[in-house]
């Protein structure tokens, strides 16, 4: 299991029915925010999701946003903001990437039908500590258009 501020997956949607959506857990005693930072298999950056805040012990999900290329990778940050200025990285978060595929069946009247899931699941890999802050530091300085425009994703109820 990877235990970090820093974790990292891919994503795939090149083929017809797959889909692919990240569990990220916050197992520590503070509260933090999750930042997920979507770039393309050219390594262009291409979006980015945000937790209004993710609690202890709490967990959230991450599906892709529209607009993404058909494959890249996802990065995952945990941090939390001091006094207003930019947040701080703190180590925290242990995540999943579960790849669902859509399963063929048929309808009673023998037509063709989507109708079961088929997961994957593996873990995220963490990444050492002084690469995490050099990426982070690279995406906080982005144009604020790009990066302020985070889409808050709303922590699930308990």
């Amino acid at each position: 299991m990877s235990f970090s501020e820093y974790l990292v997956g891919t994503y795939d949607k090149r083929t017809k029915n797959l889909s692919t959506v990240f569990q990220i857990i916050n197992p520590t005693k503070r509260d933090l925010k999750v930042i997920a930072a979507f770039f393309g298999q050219d390594g262009d950056f291409r979006a980015c999701l945000k937790t209004e805040l993710l609690k202890s012990n709490d967990m959230c999900e991450f599906h892709l946003p529209a607009g993404l290329p058909d494959c890249g990778v996802v990065k995952f940050f945990s941090c939390w903001w001091e006094g207003g200025g930019l947040p701080q990285l703190k180590a925290g978060i242990v995540g999943y990437q579960r790849t669902e595929y859509k399963v063929k069946g048929v309808d009673p009247d023998h037509k063709p039908i989507l109708k079961d899931f088929s997961n994957s699941e593996t873990v995220l890999a963490s990444v050492p500590t002084n690469y995490a802050q050099e990426e982070f530091e690279d995406l906080m300085i982005m144009p604020p258009a790009r990066f302020r425009a985070c889409h808050p994703v709303p922590v699930p109820p308990v």
